[in-house]
Formats: C-alpha cells, structure tokens, sequence
C-alpha cells in the first residue's frame, strides 16, 4: 500500500505535485506514448498509479453509485450540432465507431464512448451540451434526452464530482480517516493469516 502524508500544512506542495503529475500524463497521451486500453503502461505514470492506489484502496466504496440512483435523480442528455439538412432520428445521439476518424481529447479513434450531460434540470444540461459543442447562435443544435434501461440500474459508476464541494482540508482529513481503516482492516487480515498458518503447522 502507498503510504500518504496528510500534512494539511504541505497543502500548497500537494496541489504542485497533482498539477505536475498531472501534466505529465496529458503529454503521455498526446505523444502517443500509450492508447486508452493499454492499462498497465499508463499505470507506469505517477498520477495514475497513485489515483489507483487510493481508489483500489477506499474509492470503490467512497465514490461509487448506482445508475439507477443516477437516472432517478437528475436530468441526463446529449446535444450534438447538426447540418442544416440533416435528418434527425435517436441514432444521430449515439457514437458509432465508423464517425469516430480522430482522437478528441480523450475520445480515441474509432472508440464509442457515449458523453452525457447531467443536472437537476433539462435546461441545465442543454446548456451544458451545447457549451461543451461550442454551439453558436446561427447553429442548428439537437438535443436527446436518455433514461436508463432498468436491467442495468444496479451497475455501480464512480462519481468523479463526489468531493467537489469539499473544502480541502475537509476532505484530506476524510481521506486520511479512510485510509487509517483500511489500513487497520489490512493489519488484521495479516495477523488472521499468521494465526492459521500457526495453527495449520501444529496439526
């Protein structure tokens, strides 16, 4: 495990470091120094390996949702802009592969990841998609709204925007907290295993 130092003292250091490690990694994908499905080697880079070591250790638990809680409590949709004789039909709002001829930031080549807005009201996120499509005021701009299949309402996703409103001290002394359990869960585990192999060798 990754031992952290929550020095709230060392805050200013901290963000440094996120920011650095940060852009490290940005320049790693964009020299192609590895594609999105090469897992391991961009777990090479600092910024992930700690990210994942955090989030392997008390994310999944600390950050993670329900679709279903997702789809029943906010709006969701996407906004794309369209030709002036475009013909619309639900289809244009889901990515095919085939449409997909160039990276976009951290859409890959031929890769269908389907972005969707979220808010607390459809006028929210149209304005949201139409931001993020840079839409301007001569465009012809369509909007679909999503619902969630029921079958799917148990998928667990990670909110990303969880701790958004945390103030840093707040959330490094929730992180810390968290981290001191799995630790102690961890130290028990061991203990557990010396106990049994013990008692294993004396049968």
């Amino acid at each position: 495990m990754v031992v952290f130092d929550f020095n709230t003292d060392d805050r200013n250091n901290a963000i440094a470091t996120f920011r650095e490690t940060w852009k490290k990694l940005k320049t790693s994908l964009a020299n192609k120094e590895f594609t999105y499905d090469q897992t391991d080697t961009a777990l090479e880079t600092t910024f992930l390996k700690v990210f994942n070591d955090i989030f392997q250790s008390i994310g999944k638990t600390a950050l993670s949702t329900k679709l279903k809680d997702v789809f029943s409590s906010y709006c969701v949709g996407r906004g794309t802009i369209l030709r002036t004789d475009e013909v619309v039909s639900r289809c244009r709002f889901i990515p095919i592969a085939n449409y997909i001829k160039h990276d976009n930031r951290f859409s890959p080549e031929k890769v269908e990841w389907l972005y969707l807005a979220i808010g607390d009201s459809d006028e929210k996120i149209k304005h949201c998609s139409e931001s993020e499509c840079n839409a301007q005021a001569r465009d012809r701009f369509g909007f679909c709204n999503f619902s969630l299949n029921a079958e799917y309402g148990d998928v667990k996703i990670v909110d990303l925007t969880k701790f958004a409103d945390e103030k840093y001290d707040d959330f490094n002394k929730q992180l810390e907290s968290s981290m001191q359990r799995c630790k102690k869960s961890e130290e028990r585990k061991f203990q557990l295993s010396i106990w049994v192999s013990k008692h294993i060798q004396q049968c």
